[in-house]
Order: C-alpha cells, then sequence, then structure tokens
C-alpha cells in the first residue's frame, strides 16, 4: 500500500485497470481448467460481485459526487443528476448499437457487449484515483482500491461468462479463454484516461463519479443478477448480501 500511494497516478490507475484486466483472465481460464463449474457455486459468485459492485457504487463514487459537488459550492442536485443521467444514456446507446448487430452470434455479440462495457469500468477506476492527485478529503486511496477490488472481483464471472460460450459454439478451448480475457483488454487503457481528464478537468470531477457510479449500478441491474437471479434465486441473494456486507464493512473499517 506504502509503495502504490508513493507512486505516479497514472501508473496506478493503469495498475487498478490491469489488475482488472488479470482477473477477467482468470475467469476465462475457468475453460480451460474446469470446463463446467456448479451453477448454485456460479450464482453465488455473480450475486457476491453484483453485491461488492453496488455498495461500491453507492459509498465510492454517488457518496463521493456528493461531497464534493458540496465542497465545489455547486447546486447540489445539478452535476450528480446530470452525471447520472449521461451514465444512463451511454449504456442505452451502447445496447442500442449492439442490437443493430445482432445478426453475429450470441456469443460473439456477447463478447462485444462485455468488451463495451468494460470501458466505463475501466473508467471508474481511472476516476478514482485521478481524484487522489486533487488532494480532496472526501476521496481517498483505500476508497479507490476498494472500488478496484470490486470491479475486479465481478471480472472473474465475467471472464467466465465471455469464455464458455464461445467454447459451446465450437471454438478450441485456448481461443475461447483468449478471447474472453481479451474483453477485459481495455481496462488499463481506459483507467489511464479516465485519470488524466479527472487531473486536468476537477470541475467535471462529480459529473463523472456519479457518471460510473449509475455504470456500476446498471451493470449490476442489466448484466449480473437478471439471469442469475430467475435460475438460482436463493443462492444468488446470499452471494448479493454477502458481497453488500463485505464491502460496507470495509468501508465503515478502512
Amino acid at each position: 500500500m506504502d509503495w502504490l500511494i508513493n507512486q505516479n497516478i497514472i501508473l496506478v490507475s493503469f495498475l487498478g485497470g490491469l489488475f482488472t484486466f488479470l482477473v477477467t483472465l482468470l475467469g476465462a481460464l475457468s475453460v480451460i481448467i474446469c470446463p463446467k463449474i456448479n451453477e448454485k457455486i456460479l450464482s453465488i459468485i455473480i450475486g457476491f460481485s453484483a453485491g461488492v459492485m453496488l455498495a461500491s457504487a453507492i459509498y465510492s463514487l454517488l457518496n463521493p459526487a456528493i461531497e464534493l459537488a458540496r465542497e465545489l459550492d455547486y447546486f447540489l442536485v445539478f452535476p450528480v443528476f446530470i452525471g447520472l443521467i449521461l451514465g444512463f444514456v451511454f449504456l442505452i446507446l451502447i445496447d442500442y448499437f449492439l442490437n443493430l448487430k445482432n445478426k453475429r452470434s450470441s456469443a460473439t455479440l456477447l463478447l462485444t457487449s462485455m468488451t463495451i462495457h468494460n470501458i466505463p469500468e475501466g473508467l471508474c477506476i481511472g476516476v478514482a484515483f485521478g481524484s487522489i492527485a486533487l488532494g480532496l478529503d472526501n476521496l481517498d486511496f483505500v476508497q479507490a482500491i476498494s472500488l478496484t477490488l470490486a470491479i475486479g472481483l465481478q471480472n472473474f464471472p465475467e471472464g467466465m461468462a465471455c469464455a464458455l460460450p464461445l467454447q459451446n459454439e465450437g471454438f478450441s478451448k485456448k481461443k475461447s479463454f483468449l478471447f474472453g480475457s481479451m474483453s477485459a483488454i481495455v481496462e488499463p487503457i481506459s483507467a489511464v484516461i479516465g485519470a488524466i481528464i479527472v487531473i486536468i478537468v476537477k470541475t467535471v470531477l462529480p459529473y463523472l463519479l456519479s457518471f460510473a457510479s449509475i455504470i456500476m449500478i446498471l451493470v449490476v441491474i442489466n448484466e449480473l443478477l437478471p439471469e442469475m437471479i430467475i435460475k438460482r434465486k436463493i443462492p444468488t441473494s446470499i452471494g448479493f448480501i454477502l458481497g453488500f456486507c463485505v464491502m460496507l464493512l470495509l468501508d465503515i473499517c478502512l
């Protein structure tokens, strides 16, 4: 931790994005090590990831956005609501353009969707670490680390969700692993971009924090929970509560 704090914040943002990419790689590796995952265990893992991400979106992004808006003497509702609306519109546009290409195979469409959705996740990491460089009291290193861990945790089942369908469509294990893990290669790049934007333009930080928070919330609602809740309601719910409580305890204790 001490070593990270003393490093250039752009480098730290890159390392955060690199960490989440490596976790995706581990998830995709399951297609080689264990091609069949117990569905109950997978439901708990995905539920846990969703709980972690939701707690992080609220406590590490949305709350700091509100506090920072106060600190910068902004009209409180304006930057937070604008950021939330922009994040929502951004994901709607992504889904719209992806659906225009529905002639692709379902696995390829999933892989493309995951790759594009990983761009704002990387931005979340960069925004969190970049804000530290501004020396603002309500944004700290522990919150940025917690946020990175949260995104990393949900990237593990995401890597599995990318690799396994590719194998089912006839790809070899090696190609399924490679393409599944590459879905998150954009995260280190977008993390650096997010950090640079925040450092250069301090006044946009409340907008970016709330933008990042709604991205994470919508990923939980649209990508992680729906299918698992339908298939395995109780295991998914147990995992969700555990994940949310773990991140809440980390936020309180740290």
